[in-house]
């Protein structure tokens, strides 16, 4: 008498799943192997049997491995830019530049923590320059455009506000995500990564008094 087959694993080969579900199934085991070892040295097996998939089955929704993790940094992002957007809608009632402080701070945390943070950001860079820049240059000016869509929200009547839209926002946009996603290549508990938050963010708000202090000394003049 036979003994009787194990059954597969649920999600494994053979299983019905709808192919929206299974693509959002691939994605999300993809981008844990790819923040893990990148582009060039994950392997399209080690891929599969993260999904839980044969490499046909895998292929047979994304052309190649370049097109996956093309597609998994872009939904890294979309998930970034709207965790960023949530959490500055809790900004608490200040002055411009506390509330650049704030933006600025939560700038960093949503690139360099959290299961959306920015490490697949940055081995596209590294490894697939030719789309990935594109796509930052693209996230920095989301970024941007959140930042001054609070700021004009906030202070629609406020001349320091224009000042510092002019003389701040552009390079204190660029500085944080460029601290986030060093913090992010470093793989900063969340933590440590509030932590570097609070402190750069603070040096921003400086810079922020800084610039309203002096066009306020030059308006006497």
């Amino acid at each position: 008498m036979h003994k009787s087959q194990p059954s597969a694993p649920r999600g494994a080969l053979g299983k019905k799943v709808p192919s929206e579900q299974r693509k959002l199934q691939i994605l999300k085991a993809a981008e844990a192997e790819f923040a893990s070892t990148g582009l060039h040295a994950t392997t399209s097996l080690a891929l599969a049997r993260s999904a839980g998939i044969s490499k046909a089955l895998l292929f047979a929704h994304f052309d190649t491995k370049e097109s996956l993790f093309k597609e998994v940094v872009q939904s890294n992002i979309e998930t970034r830019l709207s965790a960023l957007q949530e959490r500055i809608r809790h900004i608490r009632p200040g002055t411009p530049a506390q509330c650049v402080q704030s933006l600025a701070e939560f700038t960093v945390v949503a690139c360099a923590s959290g299961s959306c943070n920015a490490i697949l950001t940055a081995w596209a860079l590294l490894e697939a320059p030719e789309y990935a820049v594109d796509l930052h240059r693209n996230e920095i000016g989301a970024i941007r455009a959140l930042w001054e869509t609070e700021m004009a929200a906030r202070f629609p009547e406020s001349a320091n506000r224009v000042w510092l839209g002019v003389h701040l926002i552009p390079y204190a946009v660029d500085a944080c995500q460029a601290f986030g996603l060093w913090l992010s290549s470093l793989r900063h508990s969340s933590t440590n990564v509030a932590a570097h938050a609070r402190l750069y963010a603070a040096g921003i708000g400086l810079a922020a008094l800084g610039i309203l202090n002096t066009v306020k000394e030059e308006s006497r003049l």
